[in-house]
């Protein structure tokens, strides 16, 4: 018996460990991305404005890093749980809390499958397509699609373990 909950807490420890890792990656490409776009951004400014020859690509590149920010932003919104929310009915029966707790939970884990399924077929649908003015291949934009479901739906799956607990102990899932 004492082997069984060794192997259980190692297997915790190891999605624990992948969880972190991906969690730091994650914050490692968004501030990447935040400072491209905002390099790219002033170029764009200094060249138009200043030296009166606008770049060719730059609103091109800034529209698609913003895509993979909107994509990324959106699975670490769902790891630190910052998703807007509201609460309509606050003194809902326990049972009706766990109703609304579940199907909130699915409708999550829904949007994040349809949306990494339906980015990954445009990206096939796409493969041979370029952008005009960087000749970026298209799939690459279509990419963070995905990417971001796949990271979303990590984390509402890492959220199953919480909504379970808090089910038996009665309390909301998300406080």
């Amino acid at each position: 018996m004492e082997s069984s909950e060794a192997c259980q807490r190692a297997r915790i420890s190891l999605i624990s460990r992948i969880d972190r890792g991906i969690a730091v990656c994650e914050n490692l490409f968004g501030i990447t991305l935040v400072i491209t776009v905002v390099l790219v951004v002033a170029l764009q400014i200094i060249f138009r404005f200043v030296l009166n020859q606008p770049l060719s690509w730059s609103g091109e590149t800034a529209t698609y890093i913003l895509v993979w920010m909107t994509m990324l932003g959106m699975a670490i919104a769902q790891r630190e749980r910052a998703h807007v929310a509201m609460q309509v009915l606050p003194r809902m029966s326990p049972m009706a809390q766990a109703v609304v707790d579940w199907l909130c939970w699915l409708a999550t884990l829904g949007m994040f499958l349809s949306l990494g399924a339906g980015g990954l077929e445009l990206g096939i649908l796409h493969h041979v397509q370029r952008s005009p003015a960087t000749g970026v291949p298209i799939w690459v934009v279509y990419c963070a699609l995905p990417v971001g479901g796949a990271l979303g739906l990590w984390h509402t799956l890492r959220d199953l373990p919480r909504l379970l607990k808090r089910e038996r102990e009665g309390e909301p899932a998300w406080p």
